[in-house]
């Protein structure tokens, strides 16, 4: 059986990272007219594009230039990705690029039925590319709509932590073209499991307080640097520092959600000091309270799609950037914000 944390061929993903990283580049002020040229250049024709909320799955290069791509370049002339990241890996033998950053671009033109701003908006993304023989086969993406929404005028949840444009690492390197070494990612993702298993779950075993107490910080050191920063998603925030993240994100989301239960990951691999995973989805929850985000406990049994992206550092867990499709998971708890915004409503605070 194949180990699933196996190290790709070098050979074989410096080149795939290369296609990805000239894709990206060519995207940048595409117009709709090129796009059946562009997805032909880089996708199969029987392609799958797994998206956020409201986009959704989407299958066929045709119908993900349709359905996705042709919208959005309409709606944002001059679109680029600003990437922070771009590095790459095989897992359960597939082999993937990710990429992740910002999608910046002035709204000119409506998109998801919403009228243009005329400004620029800065929206975090992440995006994982599976390859076979040079072209992608499949996409899974995460686009922060909530974020989205709330630049362009539509604001429905209030954050714990403050809401701002996602930075990239603090050590600039995460764009890895060339090759890396093999025992660092291996190394590295094993801290990344430990943290996310064993931690986690020592976690989850402890009791549940809003503000965090002694006992939790000490199980978060054992896993976390102690300057570590968290990049969560709009209608959560981001946080600094051990007891910022455990009062914003972790304890808050725990008090909300009862019976998490993980994994059905479609990738988690390393290149280097930096980590990913995802899962579409891979946290099965039920909402038992309103900690986090003000909605009533509906008793919903839901799923959250997400992808993480951790920079490691001395053997502990320095940055994370965290991507929900919370859209996606309101929309499973009869909150339909697509239908807010295109009625309107502006500064509906639940």
């Amino acid at each position: 059986m194949e180990m699933p944390n196996r190290i790709a061929d070098q050979t074989l993903n410096i080149k795939n990272k290369l296609i990805i990283n000239e894709m990206v580049g060519k995207f940048r002020n595409l117009s709709p007219d090129e796009i059946d040229g562009y997805l032909t250049q880089y996708w199969l024709e029987d392609a799958d594009y797994y998206g956020f909320h409201p986009i959704n799955i989407v299958r066929g290069r045709d119908a993900i230039g349709e359905q996705y791509y042709k919208p959005y370049c309409k709606a944002f002339p001059d679109a680029r990705k600003h990437l922070h990241f771009l590095f790459g890996g095989s897992y359960l033998g597939k082999d993937w690029v990710v990429t992740g950053g910002n999608m910046v671009g002035t709204f000119t033109n409506e998109w998801l039925g919403l009228p243009p701003t005329g400004k620029t908006s800065w929206v975090r993304f992440a995006e994982f590319y599976e390859l076979v023989d040079g072209k992608i086969s499949q996409s899974r993406m995460i686009f922060d709509l909530m974020s989205f929404l709330r630049q362009s005028g539509y604001k429905f949840f209030n954050a714990i932590g403050p809401e701002i444009v996602i930075p990239g690492p603090a050590t600039n390197d995460g764009i890895i073209l060339g090759e890396s070494d093999p025992s660092e990612s291996l190394f590295n993702i094993r801290v990344n499991e430990a943290a996310n298993c064993w931690g986690m779950s020592k976690l989850h075993r402890h009791k549940k307080t809003i503000i965090p107490d002694e006992d939790t910080l000490e199980i978060l050191r054992d896993y976390w640097h102690e300057d570590m920063i968290w990049y969560g998603v709009d209608c959560i925030g981001s946080a600094k520092g051990q007891y910022e993240f455990q009062f914003v994100m972790e304890l808050q989301w725990q008090m909300t959600m009862s019976g998490l239960d993980g994994g059905n990951q479609f990738a988690h691999f390393a290149e280097g000091r930096y980590v990913c995973g995802g899962g579409y989805p891979s946290i099965y929850t039920q909402h038992t309270g309103d900690a986090i985000f003000g909605i009533p406990a509906t008793g919903k049994k839901v799923t959250v799609r997400d992808i993480g992206i951790f920079r490691c550092e001395d053997g502990y867990l320095a940055e994370n950037w965290c991507y929900l499709d919370l859209a996606d998971l309101f929309f499973q708890l009869g909150i339909d914000v697509m239908k807010w915004a295109r009625e309107g409503r502006h500064n509906q605070i639940v």
